[in-house]
């Protein structure tokens, strides 16, 4: 049998990455963990060109509608990592969707219920632009953090959060 090689017009796909998130601590940090490795497998899995099966599916429904989204399974995933048990990696994938890392979509292939990993928005426009939620999510919580210092003292108010609409007033002495 004579196995076809599936490609797309658009060529090999590359992560893109802003140089100046490597000087975001939060995400240098991340990098080692294992959140980070179970992401790197999902994203190596996205969907960006017309293909075949699930695939052709993802990139019909998906793609199509700005999406970039990837379908892994637990096992495929733990299996990559060289794992016995699933339960770190779903563990690791229900840390990225509270962050919203990935935003998962329930979908149905062969009649059972799946998963489908979002990690990316795009423009659809020639320069395929895509908007990773990882960097959102890091390059929003730098600048949570970089506020929290600029309004808080240390122990001050406590362990309370920054809202956007409770600046504190400047304090006038008198």
């Amino acid at each position: 049998m004579i196995k076809k090689n599936y490609t797309y017009n658009n060529g090999p796909s590359y992560l893109k990455i802003p140089t100046d998130m490597f000087d975001n601590k939060y995400f240098s940090n991340w990098l080692g963990t294992f959140e980070a490795k179970v992401w790197f497998r999902i994203f190596r899995h996205a969907v960006r060109g017309e293909m075949f099966n699930l695939n052709k599916k993802i990139y019909d429904n998906y793609y199509g509608k700005g999406k970039v989204c990837a379908y892994q399974s637990l096992k495929d995933i733990s299996m990559f990592l060289g794992m016995r048990s699933i339960s770190p990696i779903s563990d690791a994938i229900r840390s990225m969707i509270e962050k919203n890392i990935i935003i998962p979509h329930k979908d149905a292939w062969n009649r059972r219920s799946i998963t489908i990993y979002e990690v990316a928005t795009h423009d659809g426009g020639p320069s395929r632009h895509e908007n990773l939620h990882l960097l959102i999510y890091f390059t929003k919580l730098k600048a949570q953090k970089e506020l929290e210092k600029m309004f808080f003292i240390s122990g001050h108010f406590g362990n309370t959060e920054l809202a956007t609409s409770e600046i504190p007033k400047p304090l006038i002495i008198e």
